[in-house]
C-alpha cells in the first residue's frame, strides 16, 4: 500500500458526517466500479451497515448529501466521506473514507486517486 502526503487549501475539503439514518435501508451500489464514488458508497455501508445513494458525481456529494438524510460539516470523523471539488463550478471532485483522525492530518482511503481505478490510503494534512 502507497501512501501520498497531500496539502489542502481552506475551503476546499469538507466532510460528510454520515447520520444514523444511514442503517435504515440496504441499497445496491449504483456508482461504476473502480471509481472514488464506488469505493466510498462501498466503504461507508462497511463502517455503517448501509449508504444512501448520493446523487451526482463527486464533487457534488458534499452539496446533494441533504437530500438523502445526511449531515455536513468541516470536521472530519471517523467513517465520514471527505469530499473535494475541483473548483471550477461544477461537480467533478474526490471523494474518500476517514480511516484515522490525528490532531494535524486524516488518514484516508481512496479509489481512483493514486491509483487508476485501484485502492490506495494517503495522509491528507491541515497545514493551510
Amino acid at each position: 500500500m502507497k501512501c501520498k502526503e497531500l496539502t489542502i487549501k481552506k475551503g476546499i475539503w469538507l466532510s460528510l458526517m454520515l447520520s444514523l439514518l444511514c442503517a435504515a435501508k440496504v441499497w445496491a451500489n449504483p456508482y461504476s466500479s473502480g471509481q472514488c464514488t464506488w469505493w466510498a458508497y462501498e466503504r461507508a455501508s462497511q463502517l455503517h451497515g448501509s449508504c444512501p445513494v448520493i446523487s451526482g458525481n463527486a464533487g457534488g456529494w458534499y452539496d446533494n448529501c441533504l437530500s438523502v438524510g445526511l449531515n455536513r460539516g468541516s470536521t472530519p470523523t471517523v467513517g465520514s466521506i471527505a469530499c473535494w471539488n475541483n473548483g471550477f463550478g461544477n461537480d467533478s471532485g474526490h471523494v474518500a473514507i476517514v480511516e484515522a483522525v490525528y490532531s494535524d492530518h486524516i488518514h484516508i482511503s481512496e479509489y481512483n486517486w493514486a491509483v487508476s481505478e485501484g485502492y490506495s490510503e494517503a495522509d491528507v494534512y491541515f497545514s493551510n
